[in-house]
């Protein structure tokens, strides 16, 4: 998942903000004759570097998703509030979204589908599926051979074709999509397909090489009357042999997301799964082996705070982009096999579901975040990627694929399927689409590194913060303040939070001390009176900074959004 190669900053095109971006005008591309597809825009901040203090490999990071590191107060004994938090709340922040510049102009590629994308050490490869529409213009009948030119003229009969495509990129923008000679279209095998049908989500195996979950045939005399879920391996990605035995016995028509997790040892499946009114929710199976996997359990699922009318359709899963083993088990880029403590925020989960509202018939994408992969919350009730207006090509379906992508050091990027049409308007044909709607497109969602969700004081406001260690040599904040706003930080014993008889501020630490932070930065560090360092030089062991193992801060905050910190 992660790469340790520099990404091509020449990239054309040029962004603008909000849930319809992505709908620009193409650069002109003759894809008649070229199967590269330049990007229909780019993020401006992948146009220049962005400048960043150096990060030492010991450094610890709290991401605020949850109240998890945010002391809950209390009263003493005579009613006062110890360390309450005020006037702070928690919200998720809506990206900017572009085009990632793949299109389906391919005869082959009358419609796109799901896809799944990984970066490895040679860059971006992608496994998409693609819909042929193809029509027999003399017998006004449905071919049942597609060895024929399926582009000559108007037809009136319709015969749909499924294929897994796959295709290349180096920046994630401009792809590749390579003649492989593997399966014939139109009596040639000039094309980028893989596979003829079946297709969940691709990942990297415990062994190096490559595995696809999908759902083929039901397994004879099981429960799973449609379909089972079954697996391919590869060792290219390219050339796939299916497994002889089936992975689940269950059918769930959504793209689910399968995975080796190198700290369990073990593989895991988040998959569509309902129960009760049928619901859909999210369940998770684990085993040792990718095949015959137990039955899943339910770990996220709409809850009575919800409509009734809410569904959770698609995972959309994905480990902190830090987390070195998510899709790719190898030595970790910065040159250390390393694992993650469970109380540093590079060890979170992520879920950006698709979630589906009956009421409506529309698809948005939520985030809900979990710390072990196995109980999740939702730190808003709102889309974090929400539909956009109606005929921008985003106003109906959006569902999101696995994995957080680096696009470059302080960039991330989530991929999303995003069209106008409504979940139970079905169509056979890009032509029963209505005038004004678009089809279905890939497009790139961005955050700014770490920046999901906010600690965000709208005015004023005050809460502490445990660190989950000892910060020995400096504090910084990715942080965003309005104009006018600013984030103070004082340091705090931890004796006097319980019992709650009020922790003592640490002389020369105080907010008084504190050189108000504003502006907008993804790192930058915490002074007081114009000195970053925490430590006096001594060894005493009645320094009062040394006196516990957990560092605690206050934060006091104006108008302003913190997004994480980090120490060492």
């Amino acid at each position: 998942f992660l790469a340790g190669v520099l990404l091509a900053l020449i990239l054309s095109g040029c962004a603008e903000n909000g849930s319809d971006a992505g709908n620009e005008k193409i650069p002109e591309v003759d894809v008649a004759t070229t199967p590269e597809v330049a990007a229909e825009t780019t993020p401006k901040e992948l146009e220049s570097e962005t400048q960043r203090d150096p990060r030492s490999d010991q450094r610890k990071l709290t991401l605020f998703v949850d109240w998890y590191s945010v002391w809950p107060g209390n009263l003493d004994g005579e009613g006062r509030a110890i360390d309450v938090p005020q006037g702070v709340r928690l919200e998720v922040q809506e990206p900017e979204t572009y085009g990632m510049g793949m299109q389906a102009d391919q005869p082959w590629e009358s419609t796109l589908g799901s896809l799944s994308v990984l970066r490895t050490e040679a860059g971006f490869k992608m496994w998409y599926s693609v819909s042929a529409i193809v029509r027999n213009k003399k017998t006004g009948q449905a071919e049942k051979d597609v060895k024929f030119d399926p582009m000559a003229g108007e037809f009136e009969a319709v015969k749909t074709y499924n294929f897994i495509c796959y295709a290349e990129s180096d920046d994630g923008f401009t792809w590749r999509k390579p003649e492989l000679g593997i399966h014939e279209f139109a009596g040639s095998t000039a094309n980028n397909i893989v596979l003829t049908k079946g297709f969940d989500n691709v990942f990297r195996d415990r062994d190096g090489g490559y595995r696809m979950l999908f759902h083929g045939d039901p397994i004879p005399g099981g429960r799973a009357i449609w379909a089972a879920m079954h697996s391919r391996t590869s060792q290219d990605g390219i050339h796939w042999t299916q497994d002889d035995t089936p992975v689940l016995d269950m059918h769930a028509d959504a793209q689910n997301v399968g995975f080796y997790d190198v700290q369990l040892g073990k593989y895991v499946i988040y998959l569509r799964y309902a129960r009760g009114s049928f619901r859909r929710a999210t369940g998770m199976t684990v085993g040792p082996e990718f095949r015959n996997m137990p039955h899943p359990r339910i770990v996220l699922e709409p809850d009575s705070q919800d409509s009734p009318s809410l569904d959770f359709y698609t995972p959309g899963y994905s480990r902190h982009p830090e987390y070195w083993q998510v899709n790719y088990p190898s030595p970790d880029p910065m040159g250390k096999d390393r694992m993650v403590s469970s109380h540093d925020a590079r060890d979170m989960h992520f879920m950006f579901t698709g979630t589906y509202h009956r009421d409506r018939d529309l698809i948005d994408i939520h985030l809900a975040v979990s710390r072990d992969g196995h109980q999740w919350s939702r730190p808003e009730r709102k889309a974090i990627i929400p539909i956009g207006p109606y005929g921008s090509g985003s106003s109906g379906s959006l569902h999101a694929t696995p994995g957080i992508h680096v696009l470059k050091p302080g960039l991330w990027g989530v991929l999303y399927t995003a069209e106008d049409q409504m979940h139970n308007k079905a169509y056979p044909d890009p032509e029963d689409l209505a005038p004004e709607w678009k089809p279905k497109s890939y497009r790139w969602a961005t955050w700014k590194e770490n920046r999901l969700v906010a600690l965000q004081a709208d005015a004023e406001g005050m809460c502490t913060v445990k660190l989950k260690g000892q910060a020995t040599r400096e504090i910084r904040l990715n942080y965003a303040t309005e104009q006018g706003g600013w984030i103070r930080v004082e340091l705090i014993s931890k004796k006097g939070l319980w019992p709650p008889t009020g922790p003592k501020r640490i002389a020369g630490y105080t907010f008084a001390d504190c050189d108000p932070l504003s502006g907008d930065s993804l790192s930058q560090a915490v002074t007081w009176n114009g000195s970053a360092v925490l430590l006096p030089q001594t060894s005493d062991k009645d320094d009062p900074l040394r006196l516990h193992s957990n560092t605690v801060l206050r934060l006091h905050m104006f108008r302003a959004k913190l997004f994480a910190i980090e120490w060492e």
